[in-house]
């Protein structure tokens, strides 16, 4: 059983994962149950790539009445009655494993014990950083997962740091599916890009990801601020995400600084987007700038296999991803490091060379090593034949 615990509203790369994953299954040996936690454009295609889908948005509604200022005792109730519901069920499906889909933050209070309860083993990858359980009772169940899947060798030596046992780490990047990420262009560039108000001639940067503080939007528009008026004449800057519900002030001030700036005409923010495949195929420079360390990049890997050139904030999992010669890194704290990446961008063969390389290395990035990573670790703690070794990047 895979559960994704993201309940924010938003559909980002852990559901792209889940799904990726989902799809490239033995299904020999593995049967994929899936439980959500709110509604999602993924359920529909877990489904059709063969998961059983459930989602437990009454439940979890009805769950989260004891969080919040109640008393000590009515929050170890609700807790309690979650975890025999959760053994409950897993007995119910006959489940053989539970594998939570996010974070050892989430989960390690409810999902573990009743894992526990069921006498089934109980894995969970780690896509980002975790808060350490506050109480010693918490951290010690903690850490008690029977293996965590780190999607970085920088999110392996933070789960080694939040105390997890380094025998339990299992480093297992994240891939791309590169047929289903070609499968679903669905538009010619010069549609996308007519669609946009964009000119054959204008150098397109690409920035993907939900407007979040730490995705680096401001700090994109301040590197663009600080290009030369004779390039920025050419450049615009696409925006392409979502902002969640607890960031409409970031959102509102993303705008206000376009227009402070006077960015009006060199920046398009287009909200969310379900095609950003056919948005990264469009642009001349696909950019991540998180300004926090990234657990991993799945949208560097996936720009470099449509073979964008990519400029990345060196600060996490993308400097294991862009190597000398097939990506650009930048310091995210110095937005001139970034204005002078963008200024030598504007040269045609520069961003031919990069994404020629960055192509290649994309196939070190490969779905099915991931899927034999998290195969073989399934396999090993269920007693099965296990899988070939990933591929390590």
């Amino acid at each position: 059983m895979l559960v994704e615990t993201n309940e924010d509203g938003t559909t980002g790369g852990s559901y792209r994962a889940l799904c990726d994953l989902v799809r490239h299954l033995d299904r020999g040996r593995f049967e994929p149950h899936v439980v959500l936690y709110q509604p999602s454009p993924a359920a529909g295609d877990l489904a059709a790539a063969g998961a059983t889908v459930e989602v437990w948005d009454a439940i979890r509604a009805a769950e989260r009445g004891f969080c919040g200022p109640q008393s000590l005792g009515r929050r170890a109730r609700g807790l309690l009655a979650g975890v025999r519901q959760r053994a409950h069920y897993m007995r119910r499906a006959r489940v053989d494993l539970v594998h939570l889909n996010n974070s050892p933050g989430v989960g390690f209070d409810d999902w573990l014990p009743a894992a526990r309860l069921a006498g089934v083993p109980c894995v969970t990858h780690l896509r980002g950083p975790f808060p350490v359980a506050s109480s010693a009772p918490g951290r010690w169940v903690q850490r008690r997962f029977d293996a965590v899947l780190a999607v970085s060798r920088w999110m392996a030596d933070a789960a080694a740091r939040a105390g997890i046992p380094s025998r339990r780490i299992h480093l297992v990047y994240d891939g791309v599916d590169r047929d289903a990420l070609q499968a679903s262009l669905r538009r010619p560039p010069a549609e996308v890009r007519a669609e946009l108000g964009l000119a054959k001639d204008d150098l397109v940067v690409l920035l993907p990801g939900h407007l979040r503080p730490w995705k680096g939007q401001r700090l994109a528009l301040e590197a663009l601020a600080r290009v030369r008026p004779e390039f920025r004449a050419r450049f615009r800057l696409v925006l392409a995400g979502a902002a969640p519900s607890a960031e409409a002030a970031y959102r509102e001030g993303i705008e206000a600084l376009i227009r402070e700036a006077r960015l009006g005409a060199c920046v398009r923010l287009l909200g969310e987007r379900r095609d950003v495949p056919d948005l990264m195929r469009a642009a001349d420079v696909v950019l991540h700038a998180s300004t926090s360390p990234e657990p991993f990049g799945l949208v560097v890997t996936e720009a470099m296999a449509l073979g964008r050139p990519v400029v990345a904030a060196r600060l996490g999992g993308p400097c294991e991803i862009v190597t000398e010669g097939t990506g650009l890194l930048f310091d995210p704290s110095r937005p001139e490091e970034l204005t002078f990446l963008l200024e030598q961008l504007g040269e045609q063969p520069i961003r031919e060379r990069l994404a020629a390389a960055g192509r290649e290395r994309a196939a070190a990035f490969d779905i099915r090593h991931t899927v034999a990573g998290v195969e073989r670790c399934w396999a090993a703690l269920l007693g099965l034949p296990g899988n070939a070794a990933a591929a390590r990047p």
